[in-house]
């Protein structure tokens, strides 16, 4: 009997550690989402703060608000192709070398994992953020490239069947 009700907390803590996952897998963009609007709230705070006070002590108001103004949003920085280039090139060196180092690893069959029901959390209402268009060009493998990937895929179908 102990065991049973063990065996069921376990799996209430196995649902909600997947909802927290899942809820942090898209943190990033509601993260972002959430930085605008809490900045957003802040300044109509402000903005009601100074018409209160503007309501109840005219000319002291108007003073402090044109003292005061809300700190603008810092401009997003940019980088150049040429720049971007030579940071792609050096992570390109970096896989290189990573690949260089590692042997390949045979996968390994898994057992299906049975998904629990996960309860809903509270929605929250987050407007739709538009992306811009993606227009850069499909990458091109050369034939050189496409030789050696086929070369290494004969060797692994030669290795496994080997060991089979």
């Amino acid at each position: 009997m102990a065991t049973d009700s063990t065996l069921t907390l376990i799996d209430a803590e196995i649902a909600k550690l997947k909802q927290v996952r899942s809820l942090l897998a898209h943190s990033g963009k509601i993260a972002a989402r959430i930085i605008a609007i809490k900045t957003k709230i802040k300044e109509r705070k402000t903005r009601l703060a100074a018409a209160k006070a503007a309501a109840k002590k005219p000319a002291k108001a108007e003073a402090k608000a044109a003292v005061k103004k809300p700190a603008k949003a810092r401009k997003r920085r940019v980088l150049s192709p040429e720049a971007r280039q030579r940071i792609a090139d050096a992570q390109r060196r970096r896989w290189a070398a990573k690949a260089a180092a590692e042997e390949p690893v045979m996968p390994v069959a898994i057992e299906p994992v049975v998904a629990l029901p996960i309860e809903p959390v509270m929605p929250v209402a987050i407007e739709p953020v538009e992306e811009p268009a993606k227009t850069r060009k499909p990458r091109v493998l050369s034939p050189e490239a496409r030789q050696r990937i086929a070369d290494a895929q004969r060797k692994r179908w030669a290795a496994r069947k080997a060991t089979a």
